[in-house]
């Protein structure tokens, strides 16, 4: 994906914008074709980059994925996963490890990751928005 990084692109649409005031308010305070061709330069650019942004920037919907394993003896029992808007969630239970009536409700894109590695989560709620 060939885009502009978000810091950059709000720097520059920052920048032309406040360049767009100031010739706006030169123009008005006394006309000239140089100043009119800035101002109108600006106004293109601005929009140039409006447009570059928009096309190059993934605005799909966002995967969500939920890995649940349990290895090596371990059990997960009694639980729940709620996973939407684009969220990553790894629940994982490893040698003998216990999750046992834990939930999770992961949302807008959260990472989760719970892992019992020889050990034992009982009762845990993990929450994101």
């Amino acid at each position: 994906m060939a885009g502009i990084k978000p810091g950059v692109g709000a720097a520059l649409s920052v920048t032309l914008s406040a360049a767009t005031g100031y010739v706006t308010n030169m123009v008005t305070d006394e006309w000239n074709w140089s100043l009119g061709i800035a101002l109108g330069v600006f106004v293109a650019a601005a929009a140039a980059l409006a447009w570059w942004d928009r096309a190059h920037t993934d605005t799909g919907p966002r995967r969500t994925t939920v890995r649940q394993t349990a290895e090596g003896g371990s059990t997960i029992t009694g639980g729940a996963i709620t996973a939407r808007l684009g969220s990553d969630v790894t629940e994982n239970a490893v040698n003998r490890g216990t999750i046992r009536n834990s939930t999770i409700e992961a949302g807008n894109a959260a990472q989760v990751e719970r892992k019992a590695d020889d050990s034992r989560i009982e009762d845990n709620q993990i929450v994101t928005d």
